[in-house]
């Protein structure tokens, strides 16, 4: 459901199973003029921030102060199941327990988030929450994110000040949210269900890091979703520890494609760095490397790990992902297809640049459950980059394909490697498009925005003053 109050400027969204009723109803109930309040009771997919842009109401509230409710996937589906009647598309799936309900769900495999016209009205209303609240570029398009099994009564003063509505009535609503008794929405959940709940939602469980119950976090697979074929691209990321890693680690999560992903780091850390090795998992391998001796006085590292990395791969194609960069959604997929189809060594894209509005804060911070959350509020689209990288000679007079925009066949990669070695220098991007067009390789651009990258503090007027906005 949507909700929109325009003297306030305030719009909630809430999916299936996230409504929370007494929060909503403080707002209607405050409300000057309910006549004003705009709803929209979701078909399906239409609660979807890239559904709801196309919508009339979205002029009005896309300078509105946008607040998503999200709960932990087993209270979810337990509200769900308990207000069914809600819901006349999932009532055609046998529901005497809540264990025969998921049961069913589970037992239907790939279908239960596909578009099949059999599944389609039921199991849209149940797709992974990031999955209805994100966009395609893997971000929630919210200023402020609620989590409502954890709406302790401090969390949610914080997040009512923000709003700047009255003092009694702020007061009144906190009042009532301490007279609350949690639901045990445990209650019902065998064993079994449990573990089928977190097969089906570990997309939610780790982007948001919903507390788990019962079963070890070993139960939350990490895809490939392929997990029997061999890789057909090999990621190569260098990093200092920044925790933007973490961003980009939860944006591949959505590849189809089979990939191996490989972080390689030195002795030089930021502070506060992330554990690397920590990463680890069944298809992220992670690599420490001594690197005393500097060939150039200033010796980018980042450079020489990407050489590094391209020796340590055969798979048949790879790309590079910075620490400060992040994919759309199946990104790889539509790569694959473009250099296949057309027979090509390497690709490149354009870059959508965004502004850390947040420097300074702690990611760490308990206020922040999941990267998600600090990202939603600190992240700021500044806009396309039609104007630096763009593999043409630019109105600098330099040429530049940017390395996290780059897609390269392995045989490829190996002959840009030594390019790599021999200019461990700022501005070695700038020689990329020459040194392929020189080494008798085909290429093309991909007309289509598919990375995302963070501005360095230091270059956000820069792209401010040339970007294309995002209208």
């Amino acid at each position: 459901m949507l909700y929109y109050f325009p003297s306030w400027n305030i719009t909630l969204f809430a999916i299936p199973g996230t409504e929370n009723k007494r929060l909503i109803q403080y707002f209607i109930q405050y409300y000057p003029n309910k006549d004003e309040i705009k709803r929209i009771s979701p078909k399906y997919d239409i609660w979807r921030p890239s559904n709801i842009t196309n919508l009339p109401i979205w002029l009005s509230i896309q300078n509105s102060i946008k607040i998503g409710f999200i709960r932990n996937p087993l209270y979810r589906m337990y509200n769900i199941y308990n207000n069914i009647s809600e819901y006349p598309a999932l009532e055609q799936i046998p529901h005497e327990t809540l264990d025969q309900f998921i049961s069913i769900i589970y037992q239907n495999g790939s279908k239960i988030f596909s578009n099949h016209p059999e599944y389609v009205k039921a199991f849209s209303l149940l797709h992974p929450q990031i999955i209805s609240l994100s966009t395609s570029n893997n971000l929630l398009p919210f200023d402020i994110v609620i989590r409502d099994d954890d709406m302790t009564t401090q969390n949610v003063s914080a997040f009512i000040t923000k709003l700047s509505l009255r003092q009694s009535n702020q007061s009144q609503l906190l009042k009532d949210l301490s007279n609350m008794m949690p639901v045990d929405y445990m209650a019902d959940y065998s064993e079994d269900s449990i573990k089928m709940m977190y097969l089906m939602y570990h997309m939610d469980y780790n982007h948001f890091n919903f507390p788990l119950y019962k079963l070890p976090k070993s139960m939350i697979p990490i895809p490939p979703l392929n997990r029997n074929q061999k890789p057909i691209f090999t990621i190569i990321t260098p990093t200092m520890g920044n925790h933007s890693i973490i961003r980009l680690k939860k944006a591949l999560l959505f590849e189809d494609i089979p990939f191996i992903h490989l972080i390689l780091w030195d002795t030089n850390r930021v502070n506060n760095e992330v554990d690397i090795k920590s990463l680890e998992d069944e298809r992220t391998f992670c690599y420490e490397f001594k690197h005393p001796y500097h060939q150039f006085p200033k010796q980018r590292n980042d450079v020489w790990l990407r050489a590094v990395g391209i020796t340590l791969t055969n798979t048949p194609f790879i790309t590079f992902f910075d620490d400060d960069t992040w994919p759309e959604r199946n990104h790889l997929k539509t790569v694959f297809d473009y250099m296949t189809s057309n027979k090509l060594d390497y690709t490149y894209c354009q870059r959508r640049m965004w502004e850390d509005s947040g420097i300074g804060k702690d990611i760490n911070s308990s206020s922040y459950q999941s990267r998600a959350e600090y990202d939603c509020e600190y992240l700021r689209n500044i806009g396309i980059d039609t104007f630096e990288a763009t593999g043409e000679k630019n109105k600098f007079g330099y040429t530049l394909i940017d390395n996290s925009s780059l897609y390269l066949r392995l045989e490829t990669g190996r002959k840009l490697s030594s390019m790599f070695m021999g200019n461990q220098v700022y501005g070695d991007d700038r020689l990329t498009k020459d040194f392929l067009e020189d080494n008798n390789t085909t290429g093309k651009k991909l007309e289509h925005v598919l990375v995302n990258h963070v501005a360095k503090s230091n270059l956000v007027d820069f792209f401010r003053e040339n970007v294309d906005v995002e209208i």
